[in-house]
């Protein structure tokens, strides 16, 4: 296997997402239920369905790199994210529930985008834990964007996106979950 496609596996959006959340429940949120919920449903269940749509031939490949099987896969996701939005609110309100909103508005807006262009949804995920982490937890997080970085030139390199797909993806999703960040969770900032 080439590197590059290594590189697109390791960082499937279903670990980014997992790796997120653990990160905040290993930092500040040390209750076992929100980070089985938000695994169960934001990583497991998205990964589930894409091997159940491989199965079934709705999507062609793991990775989903072709942008008219994507919508799909992410609707259902969709459903999976309310589903554990609402559960988390039933569970009690803490920083779990606030950043499984604003996934959900980033995975809205990503949905939205599919349908008309094939922005990178690895780097769109990365971009978003990237800053999550570094706003919410500190500086020490930053590195996180190298990491985007390297998967974004995995993703060209594998001729699954272009620069502009990547590019487009690291400044849109780090800025807006910044913007959603200092908007909603200011409190919960470093």
């Amino acid at each position: 296997m080439r590197i590059e496609n290594m590189i697109s596996l390791i960082f499937h959006p279903s670990v980014s997402t997992s790796l997120g959340f653990i990160v905040i429940y290993a930092v500040c949120c040390h209750d076992l239920l929100d980070l089985v919920i938000t695994l169960t449903f934001f990583s497991f269940f998205p990964f589930l369905l894409t091997l159940i749509l491989l199965k079934l031939g709705k999507v062609s490949d793991l990775l989903v790199t072709k942008r008219e099987e994507r919508g799909l896969l992410i609707l259902l996701s969709f459903i999976g994210y309310l589903a554990a939005v609402l559960i988390l609110y039933l569970t009690g309100v803490n920083l779990f529930l606030y950043i499984s909103i604003l996934y959900i508005i980033n995975t809205l807006l990503i949905f939205l985008i599919t349908l008309v262009y094939k922005i990178s949804i690895h780097i769109s995920v990365l971009s978003g834990v990237a800053t999550t982490l570094t706003l919410l937890f500190g500086i020490n997080f930053a590195f996180l964007y190298i990491v985007t970085v390297i998967v974004a030139w995995a993703r060209v390199k594998a001729k699954e996106h272009t620069l502009s797909q990547v590019l487009s993806a690291l400044i849109l999703f780090s800025v807006l979950t910044f913007l959603e960040i200092k908007f909603f969770l200011g409190a919960f900032m470093v």
